[in-house]
């Protein structure tokens, strides 16, 4: 892609962002809850989770879907658990061992493992998606970093997008670059985007494996 065509997305990207936090920001406390609740059942009941035994989730923040009962589930089912850490300027996978690990960090907590905040980057997520599952976030492709390197997995990890139905974009498509992941499904409380089933999964992103540890 053209110097130019970097420029545009991002001066793009702003634009989308800021009108989508606002509608984010919008959403009552009721309505996020009532909508977490929903898509954590499809996620659940998914044959892409159930057959998972490592799986990644993002630890949510305010005005995003709840990942918190995700969480006590994996635990309560004897999954392993990762969280997605920036370590210096790569996305890794950082393993939780129990559930006091995730409560010593706290539920809504902004810094993910706190690496966040040291590196003293901004919160990363998703932001929006177009009906053609392009993603459009402030994370500066880091989670397509991450992505890309697990294609050269043997069987690359399966990824889910859980959003509210504001977030999907019903006209406008968004623009990417050569390295964009796209995710395998995307999930809302009234719409279930996806694709085929390769064995592995990852939330945001959620990234869910049978097999073998993420990291």
């Amino acid at each position: 892609m053209s110097q130019q065509g970097n420029t545009l997305t991002k001066k793009f990207n702003r634009r989308e962002i800021m009108a989508m936090l606002k509608l984010l920001n919008g959403l009552s406390s009721d309505k996020i809850a009532k909508d977490s609740i929903l898509i954590t059942t499809r996620i659940m009941y998914s044959e892409e989770y159930q057959k998972s035994r490592s799986i990644a989730v993002y630890l949510s923040g305010p005005n995003e879907f709840s990942t918190e009962s995700i969480i006590h589930d994996i635990f309560s089912n004897g999954k392993k658990c990762y969280v997605p850490s920036r370590i210096g300027e790569r996305m890794e996978m950082v393993k939780l061992e129990s559930l006091e690990d995730y409560r010593s960090i706290g539920p809504n907590n902004l810094d993910e493992l706190g690496f966040l905040k040291h590196n003293n980057q901004n919160r990363e997520i998703g932001i929006a998606y177009d009906f053609n599952g392009n993603r459009l976030s402030n994370d500066n492709g880091s989670y397509d970093g991450y992505l890309a390197r697990c294609q050269k997995w043997t069987t690359p990890p399966k990824t889910m997008a859980p959003a509210f139905d504001v977030q999907i974009l019903r006209e406008e498509e968004l623009p990417v670059t050569e390295y964009a992941q796209k995710p395998d499904i995307i999930l809302t409380p009234t719409q279930l985007r996806g694709s085929r089933y390769t064995g592995y999964c990852f939330v945001r992103r959620i990234i869910m494996e049978p097999n073998y540890d993420l990291l």
